[in-house]
């Protein structure tokens, strides 16, 4: 069975039976050491919104040769949309990129933080902006398609001769634990099921389309 297989060859002890990437994820390939980023790298953003599950949000670098380096990991809880903004604007600002109190980066989000709410009508997505921190709307129109889009980048690496198309730096430990995780849609084995634990799956598919 691929988990087994998994557990045993790669030392990847978080498959488990019906996962969707297990024949894709390989911790030995997708999983590096931390280094610092090139400036030169174009940078963004992901975000998964939660409030009583654990929202969380991704950093990612493309390098010249298009593979994405997911190399920083924001997890939060119970936290409001003002809250979240701010810790955010703590990581972009240690990496140099705020200026006149406003993020340098964007990147795909949650479609929810477009959504009106309460009396006023604000969304989290207009109350992350007054903090300086915006985004754009992920693409969430097919999750088997963007799913193709990961499953592709997982396996461009010739066999293990090259740099896979998506390398997770060991720090961003939720996103490792995750995606092999991952189970498939009892009702189309071709698409990932919905819900659970799925943050870290569902910011690495906006990044994916976003890419």
């Amino acid at each position: 069975k691929p988990h087994i297989r998994d557990a045993l060859l790669k030392g990847d002890w978080y498959s488990t039976p019906d996962s969707f990437y297990a024949d894709a994820w390989d911790p030995r390939l997708h999983v590096c050491r931390p280094f610092k980023i090139p400036d030169e790298w174009p940078r963004f953003r992901s975000l998964d919104w939660g409030f009583k599950t654990p929202g969380r949000a991704y950093w990612w670098a493309v390098d010249p040769d298009g593979t994405m380096w997911c190399y920083r990991e924001l997890c939060f809880i119970e936290k409001t949309d003002i809250q979240v903004a701010m810790l955010i604007m703590e990581v972009d600002l240690a990496q140099g990129l705020v200026k006149h109190g406003r993020s340098l980066l964007t990147g795909p989000a949650d479609t929810q933080l477009w959504e009106e709410r309460g009396e006023t009508g604000r969304t989290k997505a207009s109350a992350m902006a007054s903090k300086g921190v915006y985004w754009t709307k992920a693409d969430k129109q097919s999750r088997k398609h963007n799913a193709e889009k990961l499953t592709a980048r997982l396996k461009d690496h010739n066999m293990g001769k090259a740099t896979p198309g998506l390398v997770v730096f060991a720090t961003c430990r939720e996103m490792i634990k995750t995606l092999p995780t991952v189970q498939t849609d009892p009702d189309d084995i071709e698409s990932p099921a919905d819900g659970g634990d799925d943050h870290s799956h569902d910011n690495a598919l906006y990044a994916c389309a976003y890419a």
